[in-house]
């Protein structure tokens, strides 16, 4: 393993599976907490300082994320608040740092033909994250100190959930279909480890109870199923070049999934339950969720006009008891409060360019693995964060710059293939 390849496994290895530090000096009333990445990010630096660090330069989406973390930055410092400031110094951090040593570190292993090390590496890891997950349903949270309640009740019934290593299920629920996308669209290994692995990955997802989690992921593959259908019959005329090498894994999958629910028996009880007997119960959940984004929005409206515009500086949310921020549960709500009318529009705008990019990609190549994982991914991420702030957190961000980097690889990907073909052309017309 070369420098680069440990500096990596260091820094996802502090990033997913290790505990976060209490850092209850930041302020006494909020429940904080420090990750190990950042020094895993400084030695990763450390041990490869050869990486190509301006290739960030030629990447858009990866540059505007980095930007949109100095604008944050520069709210909380306008604020004057030892908190946003202290979080936004972190955020932006990792945006700097991560943002252009991930984008770096993959075009420098292609460059090399070696990206293969990479994913593997990735893979590897996801799946300590995912087992870990499945295990916590016997043993409990891996790091039990700062989780929340370690059981859902559905009725008269009571189902563990599943955490592993993270605090909380809904967090532990977006990294595995993330990590689930990862093993679907672009891990490429054996025919077995190519069943067992996504299995596990939809498998920890299911286990861990998130409901935005499992149906962010669902509503995502069906997105890419549907642009490669409409690709097939619209762009093409014929269902012969819709690959359906998926077929098979999704049933695999799904019965994977039927028999983790099948063992565990009540979930299948309290959710006919919860859906079917107990409408109540639905809309009160309905009903709680609206409340928190309502007085998200209250709170955007409350503010000075130039609050509204520029925003009041991160992590501008009340505390609650035991130091909990009582966020508006969306993270777009709580950026139109922390960051403004303009905060919000910069971060969207990188998300519907990159959005654009990958689906326009995909539609030109259905090949494109890359462009598939990333739009995936972003999928997820954009429809798990309407039940809470998970962009603000800093795995999910890590993750968002991997998934960028991967789009614009992606179009690199499909410029150079299109210029490979070009020149076969152009040799085959030589040569007749």
């Amino acid at each position: 393993m070369d420098r680069p390849n440990l500096g990596f496994v260091l820094f996802l290895g502090l990033l997913l599976i290790a505990p976060e530090i209490p850092a209850a000096q930041l302020s006494p009333s909020v429940n904080a907490s420090v990750s190990l990445a950042a020094a895993g990010l400084v030695v990763w630096l450390m041990l490869a300082p050869r990486l190509p660090l301006r290739v960030v330069l030629a990447m858009p989406t990866v540059l505007g994320l980095i930007g949109f973390s100095i604008y944050v930055l520069l709210v909380s410092l306008a604020s004057g608040r030892l908190v946003s400031i202290a979080y936004a110094s972190q955020y932006a951090f990792y945006a700097v740092l991560a943002g252009t040593i991930i984008p770096a570190y993959l075009v420098h292993k292609m460059r090399q033909g070696r990206q293969t090390e990479v994913w593997r590496i990735l893979a590897w890891v996801g799946a300590i994250y995912v087992g870990g997950i499945i295990l916590s349903v016997w043993t409990g949270p891996i790091y039990p100190s700062r989780v929340e309640s370690i059981s859902k009740h559905y009725g008269h019934f009571v189902i563990p959930r599943a955490f592993g290593f993270s605090e909380s299920v809904n967090a532990a629920g977006g990294i595995a279909a993330l990590v689930a996308a990862f093993y679907l669209f672009l891990y490429r290994s054996s025919r077995r480890l190519s069943i067992v692995l996504p299995g596990l990955s939809v498998a920890a997802l299911v286990l861990t109870l998130s409901r935005s989690a499992i149906g962010a992921f669902a509503l995502a593959i069906c997105v890419v199923a549907a642009i490669l259908a409409f690709r097939a019959v619209c762009l093409r005329g014929r269902f012969g070049s819709l690959r359906l090498r998926l077929v098979p894994v999704a049933l695999v999958l799904l019965g994977i999934v039927a028999g983790v629910v099948t063992y565990q028996q009540p979930i299948v009880a309290a959710a006919w339950e919860r859906l079917v007997l107990d409408e109540g119960t639905v809309n009160q959940d309905v009903d709680i969720r609206l409340a928190h984004w309502k007085n998200g929005i209250a709170r955007w409206t409350d503010q000075p006009l130039v609050q509204q515009v520029v925003g009041a500086g991160f992590r501008s949310a009340p505390v609650g008891r035991g130091g909990v921020l009582l966020t508006s549960h969306n993270v777009y709500i709580e950026m139109l409060n922390d960051l403004g009318i303009i905060g919000l529009l910069i971060f969207l705008g990188i998300l519907m360019v990159a959005l654009m990019r990958v689906t326009r990609l995909i539609l030109l190549d259905s090949n494109n693995n890359l462009a598939k994982f990333s739009l995936v991914g972003l999928i997820i991420l954009i429809l798990h964060n309407h039940t809470q702030v998970f962009f603000y957190e800093i795995t999910i961000a890590v993750f968002l710059i991997l998934l960028l980097t991967c789009g614009e690889l992606a179009e690199g990907a499909a410029h150079y293939r299109h210029h490979v073909r070009g020149a076969d052309r152009v040799r085959g017309h030589q040569s007749a």
